[in-house]
């Protein structure tokens, strides 16, 4: 959770658009959710784009349900998501 953490600080700290790899991820709890969430808060404030790619079919599906995917661009490569940005 401590990487999870320093992560999320980097991504908010940062500039210019966020993308998010998910092609290593295996699983999401609460937590990365509510991680996510809050990043998506942060950026809709500063107006910073957001795209995610490499989610697998379940966590699409997650996403999709949750409205998360309302909140930023989905991609299925990272090719993909800087070819659109």
């Amino acid at each position: 959770q401590e990487g999870l953490q320093s992560a999320y600080q980097a991504a908010k700290d940062g500039g210019g658009r966020l993308l998010l790899d998910f092609g290593d991820v295996d699983y999401i709890n609460s937590t990365g959710i509510a991680l996510i969430v809050a990043l998506l808060a942060d950026c809709r404030m500063t107006q910073r784009p957001v795209a995610a790619f490499g989610l697998s079919d379940h966590y699409r599906e997650i996403f999709s349900i949750t409205r998360l995917s309302d909140f930023m661009a989905i991609y299925e490569d990272a090719a993909a998501a800087i070819a659109a940005h």
